[in-house]
């Protein structure tokens, strides 16, 4: 079976659009260019990421589920916290 690499996504930011909850933002590593499959759905507002991760999306309805997520049990194992 052949591997593929993932393909990357580059940095897209759109200057006013905020880091804030409900945001789903694209993961990456250092460099700008490097997002792949990652994101983060933001429980509270993150403006330090603003103009450094592109936004794709808003939860529009159904925060509380977002809320009820947060208050699940981790090991908290090799996270990754922006």
């Amino acid at each position: 079976m052949q591997e593929h690499a993932a393909k990357k996504v580059p940095l897209e930011v759109v200057q006013g659009v905020k880091h804030h909850a409900g945001v789903l933002s694209m993961g990456r590593y250092d460099d700008p260019n490097s997002g792949t499959s990652s994101f983060s759905m933001l429980l509270g507002d993150a403006p330090h990421l603003d103009m450094q991760y592109t936004i794709f999306g808003q939860v529009t309805r159904g925060m509380e589920v977002l809320h009820k997520l947060e208050e699940l049990p981790t090991k908290r194992e090799g996270i990754f916290v922006m």
